[in-house]
């Protein structure tokens, strides 16, 4: 008899469940796609490139005191932040390009 009972009440339990999701779809808000401003994707992409140069001149700085070769390992990893940095605003300047315009923009 329990057998049964719990049967029953796991059915209801599913089927109450499904209307909750239901629900929640339908008041959530449609996923669209990402449309960020041209202000935040250029602050992106600088930060990007400063970041990329601050993090080699610093490996590089740090090279440099440990192995006693200041200032050559520092400029290489300088040179090589800058080098990524252009990597990082290149591949998110093709990002950019392929993305169509949203509707929400005129």
């Amino acid at each position: 008899m329990t057998d049964k009972a719990d049967k029953t009440r796991l059915d209801a339990l599913d089927k109450r469940l499904e209307k909750a999701q239901v629900q929640k779809e339908a008041m959530s808000p449609k996923p669209k796609e990402k449309a960020d401003s041209a202000f935040g994707q250029a602050y992106r992409i600088g930060m990007e490139l400063v970041i990329a140069v601050v993090i080699g001149g610093f490996i590089g700085y740090l090279l440099d005191q440990w192995l006693g070769t200041a200032p050559w390992l520092m400029i290489l990893f300088f040179f090589l932040g800058v080098a990524a940095g252009f990597m990082n605003v290149y591949k998110a300047a093709q990002k950019m390009g392929n993305h169509p315009p949203s509707e929400d923009q005129n």
